[in-house]
């Protein structure tokens, strides 16, 4: 089963606490959809996404990543997890053994798989 985490976070702007608690519902729900196993949760509240050298949720998963506690993370969006896209591009993402995915985004099943064989083959180089 495919472990995953799901990152929230809002900037302040027209947003509250309960934003986050409506992007980890849709996490949740895909996340179900796909029988996937959520085994972390992770949000910064009322922080810029422009950065996540300064958001301690953020922090936080990405150090659980490195430490191969999950495979995928799932946010709602990928501006969430950073509005910087090459904190989110796949080369970092391989280089911390992690996938990133949006939920609102549809993908297909070859889009999961083809990011699943990818991180399993990185995940077998680096042995």
């Amino acid at each position: 089963m495919i472990r995953v985490a799901r990152y929230a976070r809002y900037s302040g702007d027209n947003q509250n606490i309960a934003s986050i608690e409506d992007q980890f519902r849709i996490c949740r729900e895909h996340a179900e959809r796909e029988l996937w196993k959520v085994v972390g949760t992770y949000h910064d509240a009322a922080i810029s996404g422009a950065s996540v050298i300064l958001r301690p949720g953020a922090q936080a998963l990405l150090q659980d990543a490195q430490r191969g506690k999950f495979e995928v993370v799932l946010a709602e969006a990928l501006d969430r997890v950073s509005r910087d896209q090459a904190d989110v591009a796949p080369e970092r993402c391989l280089k911390i053994s992690t996938a990133i995915l949006s939920a609102c985004r549809c993908l297909s099943k070859d889009d999961i798989s083809n990011s699943i064989r990818a991180l399993a083959q990185r995940l077998e180089n680096l042995r």
